[in-house]
């Protein structure tokens, strides 16, 4: 630790971790005056709340702003506290398939290359993978061609594309059957059960719209999540149609 100027500090790693060094930016955090949780009331910028890191993924990301008692927003419609997501690549990259075998952001985002006079250099200029795959792939897998790892990256891109917009569809349709469940007088301890159903497929969708790698850091967990998003909203229109159907016939007159 070095002590810079009297007024910061500085961790010194012993050894190069660019999975540590980019998660300094690269993570999910919170830098806003937001509410509470439990009773609604502001959090302002004396609360520590408002610079803080969770270091966790989509699947306990909800809970965890639970427990710190803290919300971005309310949603205009549903009135469900909701979370703000910055871009979690750390978190998403973490327990994949490419950082247990030890694979670190600087060999596929500024990975080693040859230059005009034949030496070997590293990038210092961040890449984007998909855009140089025979420098930032074929080095660990020289058995594929670039045809075939485009291929294999651009198909965990479109399936975690298309269960973004599903997941989308049914945030929609949770919301539009609210409204429309709010107009027919449905109890109140109902929408609350859609609210928090509105919350939970909130968090696992938005990250992935955060998140930059439309899945490819980490398909298991794209996957996952967002089935888990969609199932919610179902569970929320679930509840608010069946309360509709229960809902007497108006009088007639």
């Amino acid at each position: 630790m070095v002590d810079f100027r009297g007024f910061r500090k500085i961790g010194l790693m012993e050894k190069t971790d660019s999975r540590l060094m980019c998660a300094q930016c690269h993570v999910e955090y919170n830098c806003n005056a937001g509410s509470q949780w439990s009773d609604g009331k502001k959090v302002g910028y004396d609360d520590q709340r408002t610079n803080h890191f969770p270091l966790t993924n989509a699947k306990g990301l909800l809970e965890h702003y639970r427990k710190l008692d803290f919300y971005d927003f309310k949603h205009a419609v549903t009135g469900a506290r909701l979370i703000k997501l910055q871009h979690p690549e750390a978190e998403t990259y973490a327990g994949s398939v490419h950082d247990r075998a030890g694979v670190q952001c600087h060999q596929c985002h500024m990975p080693k290359q040859k230059g005009k006079d034949g030496k070997v250099f590293s990038t210092h200029g961040v890449i984007r993978p998909k855009n140089h795959i025979k420098e930032a792939c074929l080095g660990c897998h020289p058995k594929y061609t670039v045809e075939q790892k485009l291929y294999q990256i651009e198909a965990v891109q479109n399936y975690t594309k298309g269960k973004m917009r599903k997941a989308e569809y049914w945030l929609g349709q949770l919301i539009d059957t609210y409204t429309a469940a709010k107009r027919a007088g449905v109890a109140e301890t109902v929408l609350a059960k859609a609210r928090e159903k509105h919350e939970e497929a909130h968090v696992l969708w938005e990250y992935w719209t955060a998140e930059n790698s439309d899945g490819f850091h980490n398909p298991d967990l794209a996957r996952d999540s967002l089935t888990a998003s969609i199932a919610a909203s179902k569970e929320g229109v679930k509840v608010l149609k069946e309360a509709m159907e229960a809902q007497p016939a108006p009088a007639a007159k």
